[in-house]
């Protein structure tokens, strides 16, 4: 994040709330500070979403994407 100013981060998380490609986030610590999980039809509509609409947003230093190959084994629920 640029800035942790309440208004800019509250206008970031209405974005990631309300957009149908954002569908898993968490608050991390360390050097990033969200993760989020997209799911993007194809590659112009990942570069849409982070260009588009994460970087261009005043609260978003830089985004660092990777891309999910294959899943070896779904999430499964938590063994409690």
């Amino acid at each position: 994040m640029a800035t942790h100013a309440p208004d800019k981060v509250a206008t970031f998380t209405r974005i990631l709330e309300t957009n149908r490609q954002v569908v898993s986030v968490w608050t991390l610590t360390g050097e990033a500070d969200y993760l989020l999980r997209v799911y993007c039809p194809d590659l112009a509509a990942l570069n849409d979403l982070i260009h588009g609409q994460l970087l261009p947003h005043p609260a978003v230093a830089r985004v660092q994407s990777q891309i999910v190959m294959n899943q070896l084994k779904a999430d499964a629920p938590l063994p409690v």
